[in-house]
């Protein structure tokens, strides 16, 4: 029984050296920057919260893939000289589950170049009018799903942390009425909890 139990030790602390090796994870916050194309609201003004963990996987050196489950805002907001006289701005606000699977290389032992998908679910919705009132989402029939092409670059800075700038883009339609797709700009800090021994 004694050697059974020195046996199954030395397997669990091998398979969590191995895991150690292979897997990172974290924390990230940011700031999405975004618009919606095809709205004619114009411009990245519509600032929004990006939040939520993430998993890092190397199965060799210089190369990762991140799976990660975030909160994403998304959305538009008028600029201000597309505002007609004696109203106020358009704002359009979409709350979005993000699961994104990114691919990154490393390139001269520091620069993390980044590809991927962002898989968004729509849970909650807000339209403001130029009289500023709360207009029915319905009106927009905005899709529940929507699938981004997301690149970046992540730097590292210090230890445990990363720092990043990411650009999205829906691949298909969030709308027909009329044709509209996300577009974001993020910049975020990534906090690692576990990293590789």
């Amino acid at each position: 029984m004694k050697k059974i139990t020195v046996l199954f030790g030395i397997v669990l602390f091998s398979t969590f050296s191995v895991f150690s090796q292979l897997f990172e994870g974290g924390l990230q916050i940011g700031l999405n920057a975004t618009q919606i194309d095809g709205d004619e609201l114009g411009g990245y003004n519509h600032p929004a919260l990006l939040a939520g963990g993430f998993v890092e996987v190397s199965p060799k050196q210089g190369f990762h893939v991140e799976l990660g489950l975030k909160y994403g805002g998304k959305g538009a907001t008028q600029s201000l000289n597309r505002v007609p006289s004696g109203y106020s701005r358009t704002k359009v606000s979409l709350h979005y589950i993000e699961i994104p699977v990114i691919a990154s290389q490393q390139f001269l032992r520091k620069y993390d170049v980044q590809i991927g998908l962002l898989g968004n679910y729509l849970f909650a919705t807000k339209v403001i009018d130029g009289n500023g009132n709360i207009v029915d989402p319905a009106l927009y029939d905005y899709s529940t799903f929507d699938v981004m092409g997301v690149v970046g670059l992540e730097v590292p800075y210090r230890k445990k942390l990363k720092l990043g700038l990411h650009f999205s883009n829906s691949i298909g339609f969030i709308s027909d009425k009329p044709l509209l797709r996300n577009r974001v700009v993020s910049l975020s800090a990534k906090y690692f909890i576990a990293r590789k021994t």
